[in-house]
């Protein structure tokens, strides 16, 4: 970041930082046919993880677009060594060749890591450097059917999640930092696949997630980037033509509204639900080597953010108000084009 010119050069700070990694792992999966309709599966792993982590703040000269280190500020160095285990238990029940039955355990892990946070003239709080390993135990049950004979499918689960040492993610003004935080999740998806008729193709998928991370004090967030519902769906209609085949194709995405950030910002910001609608026209060839297609993408325009990072200040670093505006990214707009594809 540059604080000042000098002599037709700049200075300023640069924060530079190195995580050297070395892991290793050893893992073995089962499945065991019981009879006809009960099966069972069970899976380890063992995983060793090391890290060396180095991080400094510096006074520096950026004249001629190279950083001549005048000053370090601050430094900062450590090493973390991760003893991690996961597994996996699961048993299958199929009653008959169209419908399997099953429920699993799952013990989950992500290893520690270092935060590299960008600072300005104050040093970073020690805390928010390292974070400790995330640890879960996720269950689940459901079903996958086939229906019509043959013609669609239907595969449906329920979970709930268990995090202990969550890795939150969060945005402080320039610096994308994790924290370990107390969180769990439940939900179920389900998805239906049809061929109603012939050439016609019917999808359909629903996602329902309530997820809650516990911030301390009484204060609970969802986490950042995780809408509540996604609900998505496509028709697709083929036919043949000129010793080819032509397709029309629809599809819609709609994810309900989500937050930006996990603190209490009004300019971090959050969005409400959007639908994002496209459609498709294309002709393939009789032996599959070319598809000629045109599109449009947000048929409908539809505006929407997907991104926002609050970069008035930060109290951590900064003066409240140093830069003075909110930086926000949108998704594509309506978007009309064409293709032409050859496949060898």
């Amino acid at each position: 970041f540059l604080f000042d010119s000098y002599n037709g050069g700049f200075r300023g700070l640069k924060n530079p930082y190195t995580i050297d990694t070395t892991s290793w792992s050893l893992f073995g999966q089962i499945e065991y046919t019981l009879n006809d309709q009960w099966s069972v599966i069970g899976g380890f792993r063992w995983i060793e993880e090391d890290k060396d982590y180095a991080w400094s703040n510096n006074w520096a000269d950026f004249r001629g677009g190279n950083a001549n280190i005048l000053a370090t500020l601050q430094a900062f160095s450590t090493s973390s060594s991760d003893s991690l285990w996961s597994a996996k238990a699961q048993v299958d029940y199929r009653p008959n060749d169209d419908l399997l039955l099953f429920a699993s355990w799952n013990h989950g892990v992500k290893a520690s890591g270092f935060n590299a946070p960008f600072v300005g003239v104050s040093s970073p709080p020690a805390d928010i450097l390292p974070y400790k390993p995330e640890e879960l135990d996720a269950f689940e049950v459901g079903f996958k059917a086939t229906l019509l004979d043959g013609r669609a499918r239907l595969n449906a689960s329920g979970y709930y999640y268990d995090y202990e040492d969550y890795q939150a993610f969060n945005l402080v003004i320039f610096d994308a930092l994790t924290s370990n935080l107390p969180a769990e999740m439940h939900g179920f998806e389900a998805e239906i696949q049809a061929t109603p008729v012939d050439n016609l193709d019917l999808l359909l998928g629903v996602a329902y997630n309530d997820a809650e991370i516990s911030l301390g004090g009484g204060a609970t967030s969802r986490p950042v980037q995780s809408p509540k519902w996604n609900i998505s769906g496509l028709v697709r209609y083929q036919w043949p033509m000129m010793n080819g085949n032509m397709a029309i194709q629809g599809d819609f995405d709609y994810r309900s509204g989500t937050i930006f950030n996990l603190s209490d910002n009004p300019n971090t910001g959050s969005i409400g639900g959007y639908t994002v609608v496209n459609t498709r026209l294309s002709y393939t060839t009789a032996d599959e080597k070319w598809d000629v297609a045109v599109f449009a993408n947000n048929i409908f325009d539809r505006e929407y953010r997907v991104q926002q990072f609050d970069i008035t200040g930060d109290p951590l670093f900064f003066a409240d108000g140093f830069l003075g505006l909110v930086e926000e990214y949108y998704g594509r707009p309506r978007w009309i084009g064409g293709s032409i594809s050859y496949n060898f």
